[in-house]
């Protein structure tokens, strides 16, 4: 079964406004992200201050500081977990139930040692990806937002339903031969 054209519209849409990039990993004195959705959101969403400053502005600036929102923005784009996160959150916030996952695939096999520069002998030959598991009329899709060919925008999978998370995690392994580790916060403790 097809996911719904306002689904890959969604994804498409994500992918043509959200640039992918990693400055905040390479040129930051702390070298962190954050994902919490606010950050995110005014990191890779809401224009920077300049462009929101007119001189007829000013009450409207004043009014959503009020209100708590800050109009200052960097609207960058982000890391893929920086854009899977936000992407993740705009599918809750419609309604849909979402697993985030974390996945690794392996890259295609380089050049030999001798003949690789120097760039590609840095790479990772096992990058990880953040992804969604998105439950649609019980039909469970992963999605994945990540750079590259235009035709590569996300990729649907229909599961079938599973008695377990865990069965549905096993049988993506399985079909894919990617590690799919679900990202689950601490164990909680009886007191």
């Amino acid at each position: 079964m097809e996911p719904p054209r306002s689904s890959y519209r969604l994804v498409r849409h994500h992918l043509a406004a959200v640039p992918f990039e990693s400055l905040s990993l390479h040129y930051s004195p702390r070298r962190t992200l954050s994902v919490d959705p606010e950050d995110l959101f005014r990191k890779i969403v809401r224009p920077p201050r300049a462009a929101l400053d007119s001189p007829n502005d000013e009450d409207d600036n004043a009014a959503a500081a009020a209100a708590g929102v800050h109009p200052d923005g960097d609207r960058r784009g982000g890391y893929c977990m920086e854009v899977n996160t936000l992407l993740a959150s705009v599918l809750r916030g419609l309604g849909y139930d979402v697993l985030s996952v974390g996945a690794a695939y392996p890259l295609p096999r380089r050049a030999s040692p001798a003949r690789a520069s120097t760039a590609d002998a840095a790479l990772p030959t096992e990058p990880v990806l953040a992804g969604q598991l998105v439950l649609m009329a019980d039909e469970l899709k992963l999605r994945r937002v990540r750079p590259g060919r235009p035709d590569e925008f996300a990729e649907y999978v229909v599961l079938e339903r599973f008695p377990t998370e865990d069965a549905r995690v096993a049988a993506l392994r399985k079909w894919f031969g990617i590690n799919l580790s679900p990202r689950r916060g601490p164990p909680s403790r009886a007191t």
